[in-house]
């Protein structure tokens, strides 16, 4: 089983994709943009890998426009070698991929010009999964689409779609339960008779669940046996409701005593699960270490990415978790639960200026006099409420690149500015 997480590394400095507009996308800006995504691809797989994430879900996004009719763009041909050697990377690591086309990507639609369209974008993300010399068991996950007004038209016109799809776009596509339309027991109906893996969505299911009344576990299970060998192991989504969001928006992060309440209630063989919520690799790394054993030494290093965080948030959390190491007390479930508390706390100023205090401590012995002023007039400001916190964040994380803190830079401190 393997816990990943979806598109961009999140809270960690040098990992952004570029993208261009239609208007600007000649061929040299599309190889310049492809080249640097790629690059930053690389770098995602390479962290992942470091950080044992197993399962990682590619931006559709990786080749600017690749699916637009009106862009002629041979990237494939272009960057065979560094699509090769990304393949390579993929398969050295055990790292499992997929791509998930977006909203416009409708192959039930009532307009014969969006299904070609989609269509088209199907080629694409299965011809970019192609290129990296991935086997079926790196994924392609598509909801069923739009009901119309009718929702058996709108399903016969899925199955006719999917009928006229390439046998390569069929061995890697998957489905996946929507929120609104089309529950987990239509999705299996449909999975079942096409022969598709099924994907189970947790939050989707609980929003739009069948007049059916079974638990999740069922369904998971059922779903599971939609997926044969060939597919590899069973996938499912996971996320958790915002706080105060409106229904359906994913929360910041993984709530890891929720999830590991869901977790536990899952059958043998667990899942693949990938995490959909907004701070990405930080709630999957946090997540894989709950159901591993790991060592103190590795808690450790995993409390240096968030101890300054926690500082900012509560300096009593940050105490609590410092007597956790100190007293050997200390386990990633307990160490989560503090962390996980912190944040949600609201920052006082005591809190936030004590953290700062200590981030500065790596730069005051190095940095110019013009930094020291801004760093005491930064104080000033905020202690009087006349300077956004954010502000002095950033203020500090170009000190932390200018002066190369690897060890700030590999933190979570600045993962809201970033």
């Amino acid at each position: 089983m393997s816990i990943g997480y979806a598109c961009l590394v999140y809270g960690v400095s040098g990992f952004k994709l570029k993208s261009c507009r239609l208007s600007n996308s000649d061929e040299k800006n599309l190889i310049e943009i492809t080249n640097h995504n790629l690059e930053v691809l690389s770098k995602m797989l390479i962290y992942n890998a470091s950080n044992s994430i197993k399962l990682f879900r590619i931006s559709s996004d990786i080749i600017p426009l690749a699916s637009h009719p009106e862009v002629d763009f041979n990237w494939r041909d272009i960057f065979s070698a560094e699509l090769k050697s990304l393949g390579e990377l993929i398969i050295s690591s055990g790292i499992r991929v997929s791509m998930h086309p977006g909203q416009y990507t409708v192959i039930n639609s009532n307009s014969p010009e969006v299904v070609s369209k989609s269509v088209l974008d199907l080629n694409y993300h299965c011809e970019f999964l192609d290129s990296l010399g991935l086997n079926s068991t790196h994924k392609m996950v598509l909801h069923i689409g739009g009901v119309y007004g009718d929702k058996a038209s709108a399903i016969e016109r899925f199955k006719s779609s999917y009928a006229s799809l390439s046998s390569n776009v069929k061995s890697r596509l998957i489905i996946e339960n929507d929120e609104r339309s089309y529950s987990i027991s239509d999705v299996l109906s449909i999975g079942k008779e096409l022969g598709i893996p099924v994907v189970f969505d947790n939050l989707h299911h609980r929003l739009n669940p069948p007049e059916e009344d079974r638990s999740e576990d069922e369904w998971i299970y059922e779903a599971g046996l939609t997926w044969k060998s060939e597919d590899g192991p069973q996938k499912m989504h996971y996320s958790q409701q915002k706080v105060g969001g409106k229904s359906g928006s994913h929360s910041q992060s993984i709530e890891v005593s929720e999830f590991l309440d869901f977790y536990s209630s899952l059958r043998e063989p667990v899942p693949d699960i990938m995490l959909e919520v907004k701070d990405k690799n930080i709630s999957a790394i946090k997540c894989s270490n709950c159901v591993s054993s790991l060592d103190i030494h590795m808690l450790q290093s995993e409390w240096a990415r968030y101890k300054y965080l926690v500082l900012y948030h509560s300096h009593n959390r940050y105490l609590s978790i410092r007597a956790m190491f100190r007293e050997c007390s200390v386990s990633a479930l307990t160490m989560y639960r503090e962390i996980d508390s912190a944040l949600r706390e609201e920052p006082v100023l005591g809190s936030m200026v004590n953290a700062f205090s200590h981030v500065w401590g790596y730069f005051k012995d190095i940095c110019s006099e013009k930094e020291r002023d801004t760093f005491k007039s930064n104080i000033e400001s905020l202690e009087a409420g006349s300077l956004d916190p954010s502000k002095f964040k950033k203020f500090l994380f170009k000190l932390s690149k200018k002066y190369n803190s690897e060890y700030l830079l590999e933190s979570y401190f600045f993962y809201d500015v970033l």
